[in-house]
């Protein structure tokens, strides 16, 4: 005999479920059998993922054709965007009822700004807030497009992060830079509901301050926020031992390459240096036929041939 049974709606359940089992049968003699109680333990579990990525991973400088403005007026005269993606994914089994989730920004460098935030998004059952103000300056935004497909790269869970070392001195010669040697702009966010399966996204698109590190040329750096997340409440009545929590990193690198020389020469360089080149070639030409490089005695002919024999010949007759 095999007993099936489909539990739902266990949110107010107590830590056992009790099942009360008996056989009927027609025998007459003893149609009852003794009854049976079954308990089962009831826990809840709930595991989730938090996942990143950077987009671009890395800024390669300078930009040819490219100079930052003293007093930038959009979005674009500051540097290239650089956006961050923090996906907190929940993989069961059970629900969260909510759930922390904080940020921190490598913002400034002392006076310096270093990844300035122009914006930040969401998707899912979550919302966002920042301690300071977002896009101070008040820049113009540009219209570039949101790129869903890097939410395929952090599904694909190829582009998780760990923690990375960092030192503790108050300089760039650290090379890596996050809160603990930079001003952090802080986030913080509150994550509702997420059954197995879901998921909540932030995105914040910022742009790297360039005049920052062109100022220190040839120095690689390591931009990195920090995130974590905290789950404060399931929705059950019974609560587990202790709630999921993890913390991790994210990292934006800065290299230098060399420029690419065609651009960094301006046209009326490259057409003056070929005018001087013929310049010079023509004053050459000139002092080599002053000299009498180009007078070569040349080879005789036969006519001058027969003359000199005849007047040899007429010379040896008057003789």
């Amino acid at each position: 005999m095999w007993v099936i049974s489909v539990l739902n709606r266990l949110d107010d359940a107590g830590p056992k479920i009790s099942f009360k089992l008996q056989i009927h049968s027609s025998n007459k003699d003893n149609p009852d059998s003794n009854p049976v109680t079954l308990d089962l333990s009831v826990v809840a579990r709930s595991q989730l993922d938090l996942r990143g990525v950077s987009h671009p991973s890395q800024v390669v400088l300078p930009f040819p054709r490219w100079e930052p403005k003293e007093k930038p007026l959009k979005e674009e005269d500051v540097g290239p965007q650089v956006t961050h993606i923090y996906e907190l994914h929940n993989t069961g089994p059970s629900s969260i009822r909510e759930a922390e989730l904080q940020v921190g920004w490598p913002s400034r460098f002392r006076d310096e700004n270093l990844l300035y935030i122009m914006e930040i998004k969401t998707d899912g059952p979550i919302s966002c807030r920042a301690n300071g103000s977002l896009n101070p300056l008040g820049l113009q935004l540009s219209a570039l497009q949101d790129t869903p497909e890097l939410l395929g790269f952090l599904r694909n869970g190829s582009s998780r992060r760990h923690r990375r070392s960092v030192t503790s001195e108050h300089d760039y010669s650290s090379k890596t830079l996050n809160c603990s040697n930079i001003i952090c702009l802080q986030i913080l966010c509150v994550v509702g509901r997420l059954d197995r399966g879901q998921s909540a996204v932030v995105k914040i698109r910022s742009r790297l301050w360039a005049h920052t590190f062109l100022q220190r040329r040839n120095d690689p750096y390591l931009l990195n926020s920090t995130v974590s997340f905290m789950v404060t409440a399931l929705p059950y009545r019974i609560q587990p031992t202790s709630l999921p929590h993890q913390s991790t990193s994210m990292g934006t690198l800065v290299l230098w390459g060399t420029p690419d020389v065609s651009f960094a020469v301006p046209l009326w360089v490259i057409i003056l240096a070929i005018l001087l080149g013929l310049l010079v070639l023509a004053m050459l030409t000139l002092v080599m036929w002053k000299c009498g490089f180009f007078d070569r005695a040349r080879p005789p002919v036969d006519d001058d041939i027969s003359d000199r024999e005849q007047l040899t010949s007429d010379q040896s007759a008057d003789a």
